[in-house]
């Protein structure tokens, strides 16, 4: 008696033969790499608009000070009469002589 040697398909034809789709997986990879760097450049923006905000509230806190101390430093110089306030009395006299 002889013995031969018998393929996989012929012992069992209903067993298929597994393939590999290298090429879908390899699709799939370069998706999730481009994804990946989409996102690592929109935190690269997002971190450096939060710096530009960051450093334009400083600014415009040093401006809001400095103008302040500016405004409160002048005095405020109008058309109207200079009022005299006289010690011990309650109503305030216009100096007229003043000079504007």
């Amino acid at each position: 008696m002889e013995l031969t040697h018998l393929s996989t398909q012929a012992y069992c034809p209903q067993r298929r033969r597994i393939t590999f789709h290298y090429p879908r997986r390899r699709q799939q990879g370069m998706a999730v790499i481009v994804v990946m760097a989409l996102v690592a450049i929109l935190l690269i923006y997002l971190a450096g608009n939060l710096r530009t905000l960051y450093s334009l509230s400083r600014e415009l806190k040093l401006l809001d000070q400095k103008q302040t101390r500016r405004l409160a430093s002048t005095t405020v110089r109008t058309n109207s009469i200079a009022q005299i306030v006289i010690p011990g009395t309650t109503a305030a006299r216009p100096n007229l002589s003043a000079d504007h």
